[in-house]
């Protein structure tokens, strides 16, 4: 099932520039070097109008404000010459790893007994699109309410949250193919314990299949490291900014439908985020009962010398290769991940009120 959405998302976020256009990952040709390149100046063309109708100048910003909106800008584009130019035209050869590597996997865990899904398997799809469309569309009818130019500066702004929203979306369907393969890995190891099935050849069978997975992990980590990198900046900086809006709009309050664009907008791009992390973070959930489940093989039944030499070589094994999911290599990502941002989140919160009460004298 997980392989005919991500056949959908493909097929989908090639009109987007954001994926190859199928699973097979046919080679680049000059047209589609084109389009992605065309499509990637039109959207830094839109965010460089917008910002030469401002002048490039922010008179009626606080420095917070100025250097929020700036951040949001670069965000934009880096983010989007990440995944249009780079993912999509530098990373071919991992594009196709990554699903060798993930069809391969699927062989060597694949279990009987499992549940299929009552629902279709684009149901989760449709559904992350209309709360989009209908968040944003809500949110871009209510402001342009206020002010009629407001489609067309921030029309662009827009279409980078749909590509973040699209982005955490494959993400995190790739995130649940992997950590489906290391449960399935786990059930296989707690069913040859039970019957006590543990012989040589099973244990470099499931050695074999570890060294697979830890190996779709290091690849998806090379194609989707630096994106998720921007994710979570993007997030930050976009919830950053709507809470600086409330706090020194506050005129705007008396209506509640600003209460309700602002708060769906917040929740909409926090929440794909932090779904995103736990999803991660429930990958190594899985590794860790796998752990102990190889701890527990010793004491099943009497070892020969041979055996319990093997034995320890499997546990430590899968203790040195243990997945770990990264943002550009620059720091490991887990739950801790979502109480970091919260508490980063916390402290811009504090500076905000500090210098926006003298402004505009919230009290």
């Amino acid at each position: 099932m997980s392989f005919r959405l991500l056949s959908v998302l493909f097929k989908f976020g090639h009109i987007f520039c954001a994926t190859p256009p199928s699973l097979q990952v046919p080679k680049i040709t000059w047209k589609r070097k084109l389009y992605n390149v065309t499509i990637f100046s039109i959207f830094v063309y839109a965010v460089l109008a917008r910002a030469a109708r401002f002048n490039f100048h922010f008179v009626n910003h606080t420095r917070v404000k100025t250097i929020i909106s700036l951040s949001t800008d670069f965000c934009h584009c880096a983010q989007t010459f990440s995944v249009m130019i780079v993912l999509n035209l530098g990373k071919q050869k991992s594009w196709s790893n990554l699903l060798k590597n993930l069809k391969y996997t699927a062989k060597l865990t694949r279990v009987g007994g499992q549940r299929k899904s009552k629902l279709p398997f684009w149901v989760s799809f449709v559904v992350m699109v209309v709360v989009h469309c209908a968040i944003s569309g809500y949110a871009m009818y209510i402001l342009a309410k206020r002010r009629p130019d407001y489609i067309r500066d921030f029309v662009d702004h827009h279409f980078q949250i749909f590509l973040d929203s699209f982005n955490k979306f494959l993400c995190c369907v790739i995130v649940n193919m992997i950590r489906t393969r290391y449960r399935n890995l786990k059930r296989g190891l707690q069913e040859c314990s039970r019957k006590g099935l543990m012989s040589l050849s099973v244990l470099r069978k499931f050695q074999y299949t570890g060294r697979a997975l830890n190996r779709t992990v290091k690849i998806y980590n090379d194609l989707f490291g630096w994106t998720f990198l921007f994710i979570i900046a993007f997030t930050l900086i976009e919830v950053l900014n709507v809470t600086e809006y409330l706090m020194t709009r506050k005129i705007h309050l008396a209506s509640s439908e600003y209460v309700y664009v602002f708060g769906s907008m917040f929740l909409g791009i926090s929440m794909g985020t932090f779904v995103l992390i736990f999803m991660y973070d429930s990958v190594l959930r899985e590794f860790r009962e796998i752990l102990k489940i190889c701890h527990g093989l010793r004491t099943l039944r009497r070892l020969s010398g041979l055996e319990e030499l093997k034995l320890t070589e499997f546990v430590k094994f899968f203790d040195k290769n243990s997945p770990k999911f990264t943002a550009a290599g620059l720091f490991g990502v887990g739950r801790w991940t979502a109480l970091d941002l919260v508490n980063l989140y916390i402290n811009f919160l504090i500076v905000i009120i500090q210098i926006t009460s003298e402004k505009y004298n919230l009290k």
